[in-house]
Order: structure tokens, then sequence, then C-alpha cells
């Protein structure tokens, strides 16, 4: 329609023969030219909104106040060998390293009591914020600046899969008391150590 209206105004004498060229190919008159459908992979992701909610942990790591504090059970075998690596590759001042089972811990000014702590893994943020299970887990290898080894912790997918997993070596765990421990004679033994599943 465009066209012919600048046909028409060129015969008419009102406009010159290369104004009606660039008219004719100017991008607002090739109306009859459509953007290319998106991939239906990305619908699929837009309409289930998972661009938002795939990796909703980075979101707090936008808001996560350094340094961040890992209670752990320092009489566990397996629990001590991780925390001995964390240890080594925490560099940067961001993870301090507290051992519920030390004599000298008090549970009750944090709040919390040892069974509590114990029942799974807890981690606090220098903002107060608390974080348990895979969450701290994942974190405190994220303030050890080996956060990329354990990177799949924060896919959303195979949450449900970690979890299981998870709660399935908290049931273990007690029975593991005959690995060596590195420090010793120290064993993960009898109730004190045990993860308490509800």
């Amino acid at each position: 329609m465009d066209r012919d209206r600048a046909a028409h105004a060129a015969l008419s004498g009102r406009c010159p023969p290369w104004e009606v060229w660039r008219r004719s190919i100017s991008p607002a008159t090739q109306t009859h030219r459509r953007t290319p459908p998106s991939p239906p992979i990305a619908n699929f992701l837009v309409s289930a909104n998972l661009y938002k909610n795939l990796y909703k942990h980075e979101r707090l790591y936008m808001y996560c106040k350094w340094p961040f504090t890992l209670y752990f059970d320092g009489a566990c075998p397996l629990c001590a060998r991780e925390i001995a690596f964390l240890r080594r590759q925490s560099t940067g001042g961001k993870l301090i390293l507290v051992d519920i089972s030390a004599d000298d811990f008090d549970a009750g000014a944090l709040g919390l009591t040892v069974e509590q702590l114990r029942s799974c893994l807890h981690g606090r943020f220098a903002s107060g914020q608390w974080v348990t299970g895979l969450d701290a887990t994942l974190w405190s290898w994220r303030a050890a600046d080996v956060g990329l080894w354990v990177a799949p912790l924060a896919w959303r997918p195979l949450r449900p899969l970690f979890s299981v997993l998870y709660r399935l070596f908290c049931r273990l765990r007690p029975h593991l008391a005959w690995l060596p421990h590195p420090a010793g004679g120290h064993r993960c033994n009898g109730e004190e150590s045990k993860c308490h599943i509800r």
C-alpha cells in the first residue's frame, strides 16, 4: 500500500523518482517479512520459567556476606576429611570452620541445640542467613574457592536426587566409624555423631 501511494505521488509530481525507490525498499514497507519463530526449546524454557528458577541459589550469591561459618562434626572421619580439604583450599578468609564436637562449643549461643546441628550440616553467612544440608555444603565449598567442583548441587533438576543421596548418607554415616580419622583416635561413634532423619 505504501509503495502504491509513493508511485501515485511521483506520478502526480509531488515526489521525485528516487524518493519513490527509497520508500519502496525502506524497512517500514517490508511488512511481508516476519521474524522467524523462536526454537521450541526456548519457548519451553520461557514457559516453564526455568531461566529464573534453574539457578535459584545464584540469587542468594548476589546478597551473601562473607565470611561463611560452617558448623561441622569433627568426630566423623568423612566430615573431618572434607573439612581438612576445605581448610587447605581456603585462603581468602571467606570460610570459618567451627567444630561442634569441641568441648568449648556452645550451641546455645546460636539459639540451637547440638542435636539440631548434628541432624544435618549447618552454615551461616555474616548477615545471619542460615543454610543447611546440601546448601551448607555448596556454600562452604564456594567460600573455599572450590565451588566449581560442587556446582551440580545448585542445578535445580538434580536437587531431588542429591537430597535423597544426602539423607541416605546421614543414615549410613554412624556406621562408618571404622574409617580412619585424619586426626588419629577420633571416631564417629554412638548417638553423638548420628544424623537424625525425621
